[in-house]
């Protein structure tokens, strides 16, 4: 039965995706909803889907991620249920799943959600979510998707070079090169990574960029 609800679901955000704009409304009125069930995660989702298409639900995604501890324990509510209290940890897992949906939804929109870059930036620097590395890990790669307002982008994407993930680093990498010199706080870190890295991708990744940077210093 789960299975079947879930190839359902999938085939309704399928349809939905092929809609485009056109369904963007009706799926951010799904999103604000008060009340917390899969609609709004699968609302992200297709707003993920959707990328630069959805660029109308930039704001309530911000919205979305930034209000992750709307509901109270008393109104935390399983899809289809009364509203009952839960447990904590179940709250913050419904928390954290509101955050990384709609962080992931604004980075697959790209440049077109450049207005949540701030937020992004702010939720990554948070104490609440220091220790979250998920919600860390996803706030870098939007950001990496977005590509926009360098000068509090950069410092984070930085720091995402110390990820473990080969994948992040050659997508921050990419994004430091595509920002050319104002990424030159970059440097230093891409030069290490040139010298000790002993993954050919992200060696010649960090190799172009580097050189996109120092090319965009001499102009």
């Amino acid at each position: 039965t789960n299975l079947k609800h879930a190839t359902a679901r999938t085939k309704a955000m399928e349809v939905l995706v092929g809609l485009g704009e056109t369904a963007v409304p009706a799926l951010i009125e799904v999103l604000q909803s008060e009340k917390r069930d899969v609609g709004q995660t699968s609302a992200a989702t297709v707003f993920g889907m959707m990328g630069a298409k959805a660029k109308e639900a930039v704001p309530a995604l911000i919205d979305y991620i930034q209000n992750s501890n709307r509901y109270q324990k008393e109104k935390a509510v399983y899809p289809g249920a009364k509203y009952i209290p839960i447990h904590d940890a179940l709250l913050e897992m419904l928390k954290e799943a509101d955050v990384t949906y709609g962080v992931e939804a604004l980075g697959n929109i790209g440049v077109e959600a450049k207005a949540a870059v701030p937020v992004l930036v702010q939720i990554y620097k948070s104490p609440e979510y220091s220790d979250n590395l998920e919600i860390r890990r996803c706030i870098i790669v939007a950001l990496s998707e977005i590509q926009s307002m360098p000068e509090i982008s950069v410092p984070v994407l930085v720091d995402g070079l110390k990820d473990p993930e080969d994948d992040i680093k050659v997508k921050v990498i990419n994004a430091l090169k595509n920002f050319g010199s104002v990424a030159k706080e970059s440097v230093g870190d891409l030069r290490m990574i040139i010298k000790y890295s002993s993954n050919a991708q992200i060696k010649n990744a960090a190799i172009v960029a580097l050189s996109a940077i120092d090319e965009g210093e001499d102009n």
